[in-house]
This record gives C-alpha cells, sequence and structure tokens, in this order.
C-alpha cells in the first residue's frame, strides 16, 4: 500500500500496527480425506499455507478469497481455481452466500487463517451445514506504543490522513492514541477507512473520544481506497 501511495505522488510515512510471522501448519490430517476447497481470508494465510508446504495438488482445488488482492496473490502462488463474492463490500461475509451455491456433497472446506479472525466464518457455514476445518498459518503480534517520530509528526499536525486497513488495525490505532495521549490532534486528521466494520472498530474502541473526520471507502478493496485518497 505504502509503494502505491508514493507512486501516486502521496508523501506517506508508514507505521505497522502488526507484526506478523507465518507458522508452520500441519496439512496431514487432511490428506485422507482432502477438502472439498480451500477458504482464505487474508493475504497472509496464502503465504503461510503455501511456506508450509501446501500440497501441489491443492492448487486445483477451489480457492474461496475475499478480494482482489487475495486474488492477484493466489494467481502468482499457483492456484487455478479462484473464486470471489460478486458483493466484495460485504468482506469474509460475503464467502458464506458464495460457498452455498457449491454443491459440497457433504464434504468440508479447510480455512487457511490467521491465531484471530474477525468474522467467524465456521459457524456462519455451520448454519448452513457446511464443515470449514481450520488450519493457522500465520500469528500477529500487536504493535504496544507509537514510536516517538510517529507521536511528534501526529503532535505537530504533519500528518493530515490516516488510512485504516482492517478492524483490529483500527482498534489499535484508537487504544494507542489514548494511550500517547493524542486525541486531540486526531481530530484534526482525516480517517480514510477500508469499510463500515473499521469504522465501527475505531469509534467503538475511542467512544466520544472517536475521530470527527471519517471517510469509507465504496468497497473493501486497495483499488477503491486509492480512489477515495485521490478524490478527496
Amino acid at each position: 500500500m505504502a509503494q502505491v501511495l508514493l507512486l501516486e505522488g502521496f508523501a506517506c510515512t508508514c507505521f505497522p500496527l502488526l507484526e506478523v510471522s507465518l507458522r508452520e501448519a500441519d496439512f496431514s490430517p487432511f490428506l485422507s480425506s482432502p477438502p472439498f476447497g480451500l477458504v482464505a481470508t487474508s493475504r497472509n494465510g496464502l503465504k503461510g499455507a503455501v511456506a508450509s508446504g501446501l500440497p501441489d495438488q491443492w492448487l486445483k482445488l477451489p480457492l474461496f478469497v475475499v478480494g482482489r488482492s487475495s486474488q492477484a496473490l493466489a494467481k502468482e502462488l499457483g492456484f487455478l481455481d479462484i473464486r470471489v463474492p460478486h458483493k466484495l463490500e460485504e468482506g469474509a461475509r460475503g464467502l458464506v452466500s458464495l460457498i452455498c451455491q457449491e454443491e459440497i456433497c457433504g464434504q468440508s472446506l479447510l480455512h487457511i487463517r490467521g491465531c484471530k479472525v474477525a468474522f467467524d466464518l465456521k459457524n456462519a457455514l455451520k448454519e448452513h451445514d457446511i464443515c470449514l476445518k481450520e488450519a493457522v498459518t500465520y500469528q500477529i503480534n500487536e504493535c504496544q506504543m507509537l514510536s516517538d517520530d510517529i507521536s511528534e509528526l501526529l503532535k505537530a499536525g504533519v500528518i493530515d490522513r490516516v488510512v485504516l486497513m482492517s478492524p483490529r488495525t483500527a482498534q489499535i490505532y484508537g487504544r494507542l492514541m489514548k494511550k500517547a495521549n493524542l486525541i486531540g490532534a486526531m481530530q484534526t486528521i482525516e480517517h480514510v477507512c477500508l469499510s463500515k466494520d473499521v469504522v465501527k472498530a475505531v469509534t467503538g474502541e475511542l467512544a466520544e473520544f472517536a475521530p470527527q473526520k471519517i471517510n469509507v471507502a465504496d468497497m473493501p478493496s486497495q483499488e477503491a481506497i486509492m480512489k477515495l485518497l485521490v478524490s478527496s
């Protein structure tokens, strides 16, 4: 995202709120009864699965992903049958209706995911009698404090926009801004959010101190975020 912003001519300061570390997943329990297909709700899940030695033959299975970015990465990684919800703005929720269109016939799906997920896809599919098994392929550690450099930029009013790409990073951002006593500085910043769920996360974390300037992308994609940034 930072590289795309720079190419578009934006002055960009990047401060990761999450640190991703891939985990080795064990796919051997699923080999005797392969899944109907795979589900990935993040790019990191895909990276972790391939790094863990995902069976080559599984690259031919249907792969259900939430957005265009994951779709593009899946193609790069060699997946051959990639399926994306029609309503991208629904995020992981959109996978439920997409998957329910399939004739799974008692087979299970395998969700390659992180330690935590924002949406409980397993129980959502269970309501439709679809079994979703899981393999954890990465974990995420949360940032505990804003750096001195970032704090000074915020206090000085140098940063006029903050891009929030997930509910979890929005919550962390809100928590760290409170911890750094930067609630006042935050009110002058435009917050560009990937989805309504992201808005809900940051406003829920900050309650009455929630930022006043919030814009939401038309759909949860990097392309929609860029369109919003360029037009505003």
